[in-house]
């Protein structure tokens, strides 16, 4: 997750530059898109996200998991390279982590590293997804709320197809993993919206979402 979140913020800073704005704003909607192909012809009410997605393993979904990844962040937690907050020495870089759990942080203000325990130490926002620059069309409107429709879908073990890697992976079962990481980008990207009412009120009035919202 360290090089995943690392990518993840040179993402989000190049897409706040004019220059790149455009170019991530199209692969991004691009992606989306495959959100409507999924829920085409499917019904709004009892449907479950596998429904929606019944091979998690394509490129489509791999790409649509890319780019909610990008909006919604992939793991907040302490990480190597992460940026942290000490109570008495401030800002600093993590820049080790032992297997044992000690943590190295090269501080601002200071020529030495220091080994700190992980209680003392609070994780700093990585750099933030800009929601504003996003545009939002009305097909992308739609598409934005047939992905709220997602994050309220249901997720139930018994109808994921077993995949043929499962032997090779004890008993975790893959399919099931995938869906899951799935569903829980689809909430990271969504929670994004909360701090933008004007285009969280736009997407909650659409027919996708009234819809299903009447259905239950």
């Amino acid at each position: 997750s360290t090089l995943a979140e690392e990518a993840v913020a040179l993402l989000r800073t190049l897409h706040s530059l004019g220059q790149w704005n455009g170019l991530i704003n199209k692969y991004i909607n691009s992606q989306l898109r495959s959100v409507a192909a999924g829920c085409a012809g499917k019904p709004a009410e009892g449907a479950l996200l596998e429904d929606y997605f019944p091979d998690s393993e394509t490129p489509e979904v791999g790409g649509l998991m890319a780019v909610l990844a990008v909006i919604g962040g992939i793991d907040g937690r302490l990480r190597l390279g992460g940026q942290v907050m000490h109570d008495e020495f401030g800002e600093g870089t993590v820049t080790r982590i032992t297997p044992k759990g000690k943590i190295t942080v090269q501080f601002s203000d200071m020529r030495t590293c220091r080994v700190c325990p992980l209680n003392q130490l609070k994780p700093l926002p990585a750099v933030a997804f800009s929601v504003t620059n996003l545009p939002f069309t009305e097909p992308m409107l739609s598409v934005w709320a047939q992905l709220v429709n997602l994050a309220g879908s249901k997720l139930e073990k018994h109808k994921i197809k077993k995949s043929p890697k499962q032997g090779f992976a004890g008993q975790v079962d893959l399919d099931l993993l995938r869906c899951q990481q799935l569903k829980l980008y689809i909430l990271k990207a969504g929670r994004a919206l909360l701090s933008h009412q004007d285009q969280l009120r736009q997407i909650l009035s659409q027919p996708a979402v009234q819809e299903a919202t009447a259905a239950h």
